[in-house]
């Protein structure tokens, strides 16, 4: 199994003797279970989502055959991971990069398991970095704080009701009328930030007027993704496609489908309009020729 938590909102307010949050669990990238915790000691409800594939006991029971041992002074074997705290493991690491995030730019941050230290200013002389590193060998320097040019972040659009992407970039999107152009970009690009992970997914919302749109959200903590996404951004503003060579292919198996669904009538006036003979309709493959090709890739023909 592939365990991701997304959705993650923690409330640290509420949070007395155990960590308050709302989360959801996707297993091998599909919704399966809603996890939350009220913040007052008790444990995390689980609730499987209708017409998830994994049950909540076939879960806890991977976790525990497949998740290292959590390190505990009072067992020197660790502590069995199950859902739970593997639920509670990764959202407190996700609070904990948050945390990070908002010290950035203001100060260094010295990142050393849970543990925190922060070094005033931002100047990176090489006599700074050899005293930090001196002093806390262990830690990891962090610095970073990219702020894109090309992207905007996520607002709140007028009479909205769904999810909330707070502290989220939006980057490119596609819906379900979307030419191959769109479509391949959106492919591409999505590749090209290493696609989905926790600070990068793909949001699928419902639209009156083309049934479905969807959009690549990136989380302002994602440096390395938003400088990607920047850079392709850019470069569409020059050229509007992101790899000629995928968009061409592309079209070309989605013509040839096209063409192949057709009734042998159908290809006959492809094959007269372009001067072709039409004893070609009758093989499963597109005659080498312009302009039949040509008329098959238009937005039209698909």
């Amino acid at each position: 199994m592939k365990l991701e938590l997304k959705n993650v909102k923690i409330a640290r307010n509420l949070s007395r003797e155990t960590l308050a949050y709302t989360a959801t669990v996707y297993v091998n990238g599909k919704r399966a279970v809603d996890v939350s915790n009220d913040g007052h000691g008790g444990c995390d409800m689980q609730h499987r989502v209708e017409g998830g594939e994994h049950t909540v006991e076939a879960i806890n029971d991977w976790c525990k055959a497949n998740l290292p041992a959590l390190e505990s002074e009072y067992f020197p074997d660790g502590i069995e991971q199950d859902l739970e705290m593997w639920c509670h493991e990764e959202a407190e690491r996700r609070d904990l990069g948050k945390t990070v995030k908002a010290k950035l730019g203001r100060c260094i941050v010295l990142r050393d398991g849970d543990d925190l230290w922060t070094w005033n200013g931002i100047d990176w002389e090489p006599s700074i970095r050899q005293h930090i590193e001196t002093k806390y060998p262990r830690a990891t320097v962090t610095m970073d704080d990219y702020k894109p040019t090309n992207l905007k972040l996520w607002t709140m659009p007028d009479s909205y009701f769904g999810a909330v992407w707070p502290a989220t970039y939006v980057f490119l999107g596609q819906n379900r009328d979307s030419d191959s152009l769109t479509r391949s970009n959106f492919i591409c690009a999505l590749k090209a930030i290493g696609g989905e992970s926790e600070t990068v997914e793909v949001v699928r919302e419902n639209d009156w007027a083309v049934g479905w749109v969807e959009w690549i959200a990136i989380h302002q903590d994602d440096s390395a993704a938003l400088k990607i996404a920047d850079s392709v951004m850019d470069s569409l503003a020059e050229y509007p496609v992101v790899n000629e060579d995928h968009w061409t292919e592309l079209q070309c198996n989605e013509s040839t489908e096209y063409w192949q669904s057709l009734s042998v009538r159908d290809r006959a006036e492809y094959c007269a309009r372009a001067g072709v003979s039409i004893f070609a309709a009758r093989r499963d493959y597109i005659p080498q020729n312009d302009g039949i090709l040509d008329a098959l890739m238009s937005p039209d023909a698909c």
